[in-house]
């Protein structure tokens, strides 16, 4: 069974979205059988994609980000979403090694996505930076033993950002550094596609056979011909729906649901409906939609409209 992984697909209850048609998606949600599989989009990822995340108990991971304080929220958005550089990162790195003289050490993984290595055991534990980005109420940090290690870090990173040079014609500034520790994983929950198409910068902490996300249906049919794999035993996972839920920008998210209709659940749909696809699973956030070969034959399956909110 083909599976297309959709990350931020479903938007949330409060907002107010602009009219939209998905005549495709319609009908691919009506044939569908839904199973209730909650993830936070960190873990599916790591469901999907990243099994290589694991650290040392004295290494966590730095996030760069941008963060701009309201009244009653913060908005937050990583380092992949601001595009910060690797020179940027490198710059900001051997900064904060410098300011800490050596008692903790920056690195940069990639140039969103830093390690810090402390001297001890980590005794806190925060949220991985995919669960937080975008509007958050103000209250996420960590948890466990020693958080004030957690919050001094924080803090003075913070502090040092704001005066950087780096950031004086920036814009977003890189004002804060989210320190998170490494998700916990076994191999159990890890659903391996023998090829995976995505342009997930996440692609890097996975041990997955990975290819650059097809342009649309199509394309995908024509790469498993050529790397000789069984689209059955493929999966497709596409972020392009995170930027505009951690942004809260709904036009352009139903903008990006007109594209898809034309590029993936149009003909997704038709394959379904001929035959010529076994077996399609959308997954998202909230859980997965399973939809069987020529499921038009269930003919008296209510019709359903999607509203960008329920997957149930």
């Amino acid at each position: 069974m083909f599976t297309l992984i959709i990350p931020a697909f479903l938007r949330a209850e409060h907002e107010t979205l602009p009219d939209f048609a998905t005549p495709a998606l319609n009908d691919l949600w009506r044939f569908a059988r839904f199973q209730a599989v909650p993830r936070t989009r960190s873990q599916l990822y790591q469901t999907f994609l990243c099994d290589q995340l694991g650290q040392p108990e004295n290494v966590v991971y730095a996030s760069p980000v941008w963060q701009q304080m309201g009244m009653n929220s913060v908005n937050m958005l990583d380092g992949a979403a601001i595009t910060i550089t690797a020179d940027e990162a490198c710059i900001l790195c051997e900064g904060l090694n410098d300011l800490y003289a050596g008692d903790v050490v920056f690195q940069a993984a990639r140039p969103d996505l830093w390690t810090l290595t402390l001297p001890e055991k980590v005794q806190w534990s925060a949220p991985c930076v995919l669960d937080i980005c975008g509007q958050m109420d103000g209250s996420e940090q960590a948890s466990g033993a020693n958080t004030q290690e957690w919050l001094r870090l924080s803090a003075e990173i913070q502090m040092w950002l704001h005066s950087h040079r780096l950031n004086e014609n920036r814009q977003p500034p890189i004002n804060a550094v989210w320190l998170w520790n490494a998700p916990e994983h076994t191999s159990a929950d890890f659903q391996a596609a023998l090829l995976l198409g995505t342009d997930s910068v996440w692609a890097k902490n996975s041990s997955l056979q990975t290819e650059a996300a097809p342009y649309d249906w199509a394309a995908w049919l024509r790469l498993c011909d050529e790397r000789k794999v069984e689209v059955a035993q493929s999966a497709v996972l596409v972020d392009d729906f995170v930027a505009c839920r951690d942004t809260g920008d709904v036009w352009a998210y139903v903008d990006l649901l007109a594209d898809w209709e034309t590029r993936w659940f149009a003909p997704l749909r038709d394959a379904l409906f001929s035959g010529s696809l076994k077996g399609l699973r959308i997954v998202c956030e909230q859980g997965e939609c399973v939809i069987a070969a020529k499921p038009q034959w269930a003919f008296w399956r209510r019709k359903k409209i999607f509203d960008g909110k329920y997957w149930g």
